[in-house]
């Protein structure tokens, strides 16, 4: 279907007549419009939609063909793999799947289809792994991959219904490395003693801000550590349409900000009686999903903490709905972006605080301490 707006013709023939003569018209229509919804939501997810030639960047309303992409088989004869599209400005050419999931990927599109629903649903990646016949490591950076593409649509949000917003702090996590330092002079790795969690609000307590509509759109972006820094606090509340009514704790950061973004607010402190309409329950239930969903994970690694927060706010989004909808919702809207994601993006600075990154770059994996440890290197833990 070239344009998704389009509403195929429906008619009754997906009913019986035993069951259409119980119904009213109106509920026939009702099912029929339904029927049609899906019918759309299939198309559409089954297609890329290119608006803008990945080359030159400029619009394009419809790209001709380009060809097709071609492989040798086993008998040495050339066989047609994937077509090819075909910029009418530029004349670039490109395949289908560009900057998609699939792109730069040697997993079909069915297996993509079956980490969506296991990450949204939260299976462990070793279950995933044992599934779909991939190496858990695999697994694990096809899952980033899809994360990355969800941080994109985090950041699209738009907050423009009465909100409410607060902070949530969560320890600091280096997930499977330690603290260590290597003496190859004396052939020693000194494991630092862990220190111990500070109480109240520290650096190493990371701080996500956390934005939800009563009506149950939110938007979630951990900003730094220890409290919230005023840039950090607007571009995160940027998010918020001008005018909007919020409501905040005594967080005194927040009256500036919403103040420069134009939003109505009224600070509930602490202490402070709560009604119908003057309460932070929806925030804070939406914080004890997080702690549920973080303890499934068994903690999730600071770096990281962006790509599951944007999570966090896609499943809050969809609750109620079917696992095999929101798949079908998101890979609707995944046809319509391009993002390139590599193995080497696994690395770089996701979370760009200066104190996670300094405690991280003195951390080593296990593994590389075992294999200073095969070397003969001697392992000392602090007391």
């Amino acid at each position: 279907m070239s344009d998704n707006n389009q509403i195929e013709t429906c008619n009754p023939e997906y009913l019986t007549a035993d069951i259409m003569q119980s119904l009213c018209q109106y509920q026939i229509s009702h099912l029929n419009r339904e029927i049609n919804d899906f019918l759309v939501l299939n198309r559409a997810s089954d297609q890329c939609l290119f608006t803008t030639c990945p080359k030159c960047h400029e619009s394009v309303d419809h790209f001709k063909r380009g060809g097709y992409t071609y492989a040798v088989d086993c008998n040495g004869s050339r066989v047609r793999k994937k077509v090819l599209l075909k910029c009418p400005i530029c004349g670039h050419r490109f395949t289908t799947g560009y900057g998609q999931l699939v792109f730069y990927s040697h997993a079909s599109e069915g297996v993509w289809i079956k980490v969506i629903k296991d990450t949204i649903s939260g299976v462990p990646i070793a279950e995933t792994a044992a599934e779909i016949n991939r190496h858990v490591s695999t697994v694990f950076r096809m899952r980033h991959k899809f994360l990355s593409f969800i941080e994109l649509l985090n950041e699209e949000t738009s907050i423009s219904k009465p909100c409410e917003a607060d902070e949530k702090y969560i320890n600091e996590c280096h997930k499977g490395l330690v603290e260590a330092a290597v003496n190859d002079k004396q052939r020693t790795v000194t494991i630092k003693k862990k220190e111990k969690t500070m109480k109240g609000i520290s650096h190493q307590k990371v701080c996500m801000e956390t934005i939800i509509e009563r009506q149950g759109v939110s938007y979630a972006e951990a900003i730094n550590t220890s409290r919230p820094l005023k840039d950090k606090l607007l571009k995160a509340c940027s998010h918020i349409e001008p005018g909007t009514y919020v409501w905040t704790d005594d967080n005194q950061g927040y009256v500036n900000v919403l103040k420069e973004l134009g939003c109505p607010h009224k600070e509930l402190k602490s202490g402070t009686s709560i009604n119908q309409i003057d309460h932070l329950n929806t925030v804070n239930n939406l914080h004890s999903q997080i702690d549920e969903k973080i303890r499934r994970y068994r903690i999730v690694s600071s770096i990281y903490i962006n790509r599951y927060a944007a999570l966090f706010t896609l499943q809050q989004k969809c609750i109620g709905m079917d696992l095999q909808e929101i798949a079908l919702k998101v890979v609707q809207w995944l046809r319509k972006r391009t993002q390139f994601f590599r193995v080497s993006d696994m690395r770089r600075k996701i979370f760009d605080d200066p104190y996670i990154m300094a405690v991280r770059s003195r951390c080593l994996p296990w593994r590389t301490i075992r294999s200073y440890k095969m070397a003969g290197y001697a392992i000392i833990h602090e007391r």
